[in-house]
């Protein structure tokens, strides 16, 4: 991993720019040079930090990204579907963000009264991770948009996360550590958002909590907790402090998820959640796995309607949910970092216009002075001579 402060470098960078905005940069070559000299180190340091980090939006546009870039679990190319239960492959299509034409996500379609298979997706990618600094920990960051009139239903249903499997016990299934069926936990384990009314727990549908499955250690069940469920061994956390978050209707919101599995036989795992940056779990000292074989495999991408413990009730409507943007990478402050400095590469020197000095918009001239007007606010006067 690189050791460069990527965050105090770009804010040396960024005053260093609005240091010389006002000065003529074409008749001072030393600051020129000096000034893309910085950018090139920058852009060079930015390429050796973005090789840590699996960005699924990067695969997108190919036709294959599902089966090949992403990995997709049991793909039969025959078919042309993937196999061994997983389901929903012609439910999900790449379109254009809602709110930027320019920027590709991923839609997923639900459909009125279907439930689990019968609507939405249930698939699992195992994208290459080889460059995880410790194949038993990771992060995983993806956003999801929900409309404003997106229609919960009654009993709830699931989002991705992220899932972990021994690779020496073959291919895995639709319902391997995904419910509702008893798992080892030497084999599998699955962390899902989830949001469900949780009959006679008082909470509406429109909560997210946090899923495990399986939880094979049911004597260290926290008070937070809602254990020993009645659909394959798991449990549910419903933190109160701070509360189980609300989802957000009608703009993008961002779920960010770090997972450490524990050594054999200890209790040394967690499991973190940041709702756009906010911790909304952190639970400590968790014996998540047995033996030492499970390791992150990819994302349980399940995005469904329903519960292991009624299966009649789906979507009570046809609707679309919005994900874009997944990354993988060794910690939270892996993505973040990346985050901020993608954030500044976008916006910082993207031109908008050229204006002469009545402030009237112009094309690139030589022996004129000219106002650069950027995106970030900030504008440079300049003279090409010639």
């Amino acid at each position: 991993m690189c050791s460069i402060d990527y965050i105090s470098f770009f804010s040396k960078f960024k005053f260093f720019n609005n240091r010389f905005n006002a000065q003529t940069y074409a008749s001072n070559t030393t600051i020129m040079k000096t000034k893309y000299l910085i950018l090139l180190i920058l852009l060079i340091s930015l390429n050796a930090f973005t090789q840590n980090v699996w960005k699924g939006n990067d695969y997108l546009n190919n036709v294959d990204w599902r089966e090949n870039d992403w990995g997709l679990v049991a793909w039969n190319p025959i078919l042309q579907q993937p196999t061994n239960g997983f389901w929903g492959y012609d439910s999900i299509a790449v379109v254009p963000d809602p709110y930027d034409p320019t920027h590709d996500v991923i839609r997923v379609k639900f459909y009125e009264d279907g439930v689990t298979t019968e609507s939405g997706c249930g698939l699992l990618f195992s994208p290459d991770l080889s460059f995880l600094q410790n194949q038993k920990k990771a992060c995983l960051s993806y956003n999801i948009l929900l409309d404003n009139d997106f229609e919960w239903g009654q009993i709830g249903g699931k989002f991705p996360g992220l899932y972990g499997y021994n690779p020496n016990m073959g291919t895995p299934n639709a319902t391997t550590c995904a419910g509702p069926n008893p798992i080892n936990s030497e084999e599998c384990f699955s962390a899902r958002i989830s949001w469900r009314g949780l009959p006679n727990q008082g909470y509406d549908t429109t909560r997210m909590f946090y899923e495990l499955i399986p939880w094979m250690n049911e004597d260290t069940c926290h008070p937070n907790w809602v254990c020993n469920l009645p659909f394959g061994e798991g449990m549910t956390m419903l933190n109160n402090n701070p509360p189980s978050f609300e989802a957000i209707h009608g703009n993008w919101a961002n779920i960010k998820q770090e997972i450490l599995l524990n050594d054999d036989g200890q209790s040394n795992g967690y499991m973190r959640v940041w709702y756009n940056d906010t911790l909304v779990y952190d639970e400590q000292n968790l014996e998540i796995t047995k033996g030492d074989d499970v390791k992150i495999y990819g994302i349980l991408f399940h995005v469904l309607f329903g519960q292991g413990f009624n299966l009649n009730l789906g979507s009570p409507i046809t609707q679309y949910c919005y994900l874009s943007d997944f990354m993988i990478a060794d910690s939270y402050t892996d993505l973040t970092n990346l985050t901020t400095i993608e954030e500044f590469a976008e916006t910082s020197k993207k031109l908008i216009k050229i204006v002469d000095v009545l402030g009237k918009e112009t094309q690139p001239k030589t022996n004129t002075p000219l106002f650069y007007i950027y995106k970030d606010g900030t504008v440079e006067k300049r003279i090409i001579i010639k």
